[in-house]
């Protein structure tokens, strides 16, 4: 018994012992036994309040670490963080900076093109400006103005005519008059169809007249209408034109019968057809022996031959080829006898035939 005593006095010297030489860990050095057998102390205040040790994974206590020190450990890694989240944004502030610049210089250089085409364009524009402007001058000089009319092509209307329809004085420039301007001029008179403008510079102005001629003639009251083959009513005379083939049985008005108007749509349109009448009758040698034709009915065309004292009904135009040589035929059979020729038929079914005047 004195002897375990004795040997749980060196024990707890021991542990004591160590305690005090090194005061910092608290570590339990008594086994087991000895700990089942110390009695339970109860806990003060102080102790109770006082946190409980941690302790590893194998039931050692955890070194204690003071708060000041955690507090400072948890600085310095804010810190480093702080530090590093810094460098980072200067980093992309760095990249973002060159990249803004390259973009910048960029636009710079294409800004500086454009702008450079612009004044390049506008440089271009002032100068075909004042190019133009120059040239108008020029030409609104008294260097410009008319000093010599050359008319051509007018057979039937005098020079004086023409040069009176363009009242062009010698003041007048030679580009202030217009292609157009002077054909409407000269077109107040019917006879003249248009004209060909050529201007010799600087001061020559040379107009070539196209004329209408007089193709066929209208009996109106004690006078006479000439008309072109185009309908347009050139003239009304006292006296018939000389060969020229009358249109009787028209049906335009007389009040609307006036030079430089045209006549009804209904005759313009019969005038066609005798166009192609007489062509035929041309071709086999008998349009100068027509001196008139009734249009009154376009299917019905009655042609006169005043000099051989014959009527000749045609009817449409169908067939006109054929027609022709029976007339024609007829015509040389008939020598000298007054009378009616009739080819207004369907050839093929009925002839045609010679009806002498009773």
């Amino acid at each position: 018994m004195q002897k375990e005593k004795s040997k749980s006095k060196t024990t707890k010297q021991s542990y004591n012992k160590v305690n005090k030489s090194e005061g910092i860990f608290d570590y339990d050095l008594e086994t087991s036994e000895t700990l089942s057998k110390r009695p339970e102390k109860k806990l003060t205040k102080k102790a109770k309040k006082a946190p409980t040790p941690q302790k590893d994974d194998i039931g050692r206590n955890v070194p204690k670490v003071s708060k000041e020190k955690v507090k400072e450990i948890q600085k310095k890694k804010k810190k480093e963080k702080r530090e590093e989240q810094k460098k980072i944004e200067k980093e992309e502030k760095a990249y973002t900076k060159v990249q803004k610049q390259k973009i910048k210089k960029k636009l710079t250089n294409e800004q500086i093109k454009k702008q450079k085409k612009r004044i390049r364009k506008i440089q271009n524009l002032t100068i075909f400006a004042l190019f133009i402007v120059g040239i108008i001058l020029l030409m609104l000089s008294p260097l410009f103005y008319i000093k010599q009319i050359v008319i051509t092509g007018n057979e039937i209307v005098p020079e004086a005519t023409v040069l009176s329809l363009l009242s062009i004085s010698n003041e007048t420039n030679i580009f202030r008059e217009t292609n157009k301007t002077i054909n409407e001029k000269i077109r107040q008179n019917p006879y003249i169809a248009g004209a060909t403008i050529k201007r010799e510079l600087p001061a020559k102005l040379k107009i070539q007249i196209k004329e209408r001629t007089i193709d066929y003639i209208l009996r109106v009251g004690e006078g006479y209408a000439y008309i072109n083959r185009d309908g347009t009513i050139l003239e009304i005379a006292s006296e018939k034109a000389e060969e020229k083939l009358e249109l009787q049985g028209y049906e335009t008005s007389i009040e609307h019968i006036i030079p430089g108007n045209k006549v009804c749509e209904d005759d313009l349109e019969k005038i066609e057809d005798i166009e192609k009448i007489i062509e035929a009758l041309i071709n086999s040698g008998l349009g100068n022996l027509v001196t008139s034709v009734n249009i009154e009915d376009h299917d019905e065309y009655i042609v006169n031959m005043e000099s051989e004292a014959k009527t000749i009904y045609i009817g449409n135009t169908a067939n006109l080829d054929v027609k022709i040589l029976y007339i024609k035929t007829i015509l040389e059979k008939e020598k000298g006898n007054a009378g009616k020729i009739y080819v207004n038929r369907d050839l093929n079914v009925q002839k045609p035939y010679f009806s002498p005047n009773i």
